[in-house]
Order: structure tokens, then sequence, then C-alpha cells
């Protein structure tokens, strides 16, 4: 299935395939454009995923298009810049949270402070999730 010179260079040695019993097989070692990916939403072969707004939803599809990823093809996954990625979804969930507490009719001047704490709760729990679920979810492969 390779082309004859490309095959010719890798017998001489001039370059190299990674996992070359895999080659035409499957997709091979992919980096995962997280934040894109998650700001459109996506398939994974058993239905759609709508993008995600907040750091909760973000931390949990993440793990979802990993794992999807995982069990369609060979080789490694990862998510490169993965905390810049999620950070994308911080401010979203803090607006949210202000109008939240500014609902529960709490005083103006104590909003941010309450905000800021219930975010922190947030991200950490988020990021408690991403850990948790990545060490207990079925994959054919861990990349």
């Amino acid at each position: 299935m390779m082309p004859k010179h490309l095959a010719k260079a890798h017998e001489n040695g001039d370059v190299y395939y990674h996992d070359l019993d895999s080659y035409n097989l499957t997709v091979n070692c992919l980096h995962i454009p997280t934040r894109e990916v998650l700001e459109r939403g996506f398939n994974t072969g058993y239905g759609y995923i709508r993008k995600a707004k907040r750091i909760e939803s973000a931390a949990e599809l993440s793990c979802i298009l990993l794992q999807s990823t995982q069990n369609d093809m060979f080789g490694g996954q990862s998510h490169p810049d993965f905390d810049n990625d999620m950070a994308a979804f911080i401010e979203n969930t803090r607006v949210e949270i202000r109008q939240e507490i500014r609902e529960l009719g709490v005083d103006e001047n104590k909003i941010n402070e309450f905000a800021e704490r219930k975010l922190r709760r947030a991200i950490e729990q988020s990021m408690q999730g991403i850990v948790y679920n990545l060490n207990t979810m079925h994959v054919r492969l861990v990349g």
C-alpha cells in the first residue's frame, strides 16, 4: 500500500515510519485540538455531543473525546496545551456563577468574593473529575 519510493527510503534507513505494522490500517498518533473540538461539538460515531459552555462540561467532554479517539485508532493520543484549552471555558462559568448568586439576592459587593470561591471549587472538581475519569474508563489503548 505504501508508495515504492517511500518503502525504499524506509528500507534504506533514510526515513523511519513509526508503527509500520499498522500502516494504512488506521489513523495513528493524534494531537487533539481540544478547545476547537469542544467549542464546535463533535460526533463520537454513536451520537453528537453539543459544544461545551462551562468548565465542568468541558472537562467531562474532554474525557469522552479522548476515550472515543482511543477506541477508534491505533497509537497515542494527546491533548496538547490542555490547561489553556480548558481555561477558555472559565470566563463563561464565572459569568453564570455570578448570575446565579445575583439571583439569590446577595449584596452586589459580596458577589465577586462568593463567585470566585465557587468558581475555584468548580475548577478543582472538574480537574479531579478528569483524573478519576481517565483512570477508570475502559479504553482499548492508554495514550
